[in-house]
């Protein structure tokens, strides 16, 4: 287990982490983000998502199609399907860096 960060590659995580805020799906995943930290009812939709799976996982069945219904129109507003997209985007590229430095490891 690494307890502490050798300085050289504290220093070039940050170099790679500078790098990948220009990248243009980093910047729209950031945008995004900030949108849905902002955005009010989408944040009392989550909470009151997060309620009802708490409950419906609680053995309340008859929640399932209240929770169901809540959970399809908070998946289909154009905020969260961009911010999905673009979280799907951005991780596809962190672990395409991460792969590429791991097979670059044994050579």
């Amino acid at each position: 287990m690494v307890k502490r960060l050798n300085p050289k590659i504290a220093l070039l995580a940050r170099q790679v982490n500078a790098i990948l805020k220009q990248e243009a799906c980093i910047q729209d995943y950031l945008q995004y983000h900030q949108e849905m930290e902002r955005h009010v009812s989408l944040k009392n939709m989550e909470k009151e998502l997060h309620e009802l799976h708490q409950k419906f996982h609680q053995g309340d069945e008859t929640l399932y199609r209240q929770y169901q219904h809540k959970k399809d129109i908070y998946q289909q507003h154009p905020l969260v399907c961009n911010y999905q997209y673009s979280k799907e985007e951005a991780i596809a590229l962190m672990e395409h860096v991460s792969r590429y430095i791991s097979t670059r490891l044994t050579k």
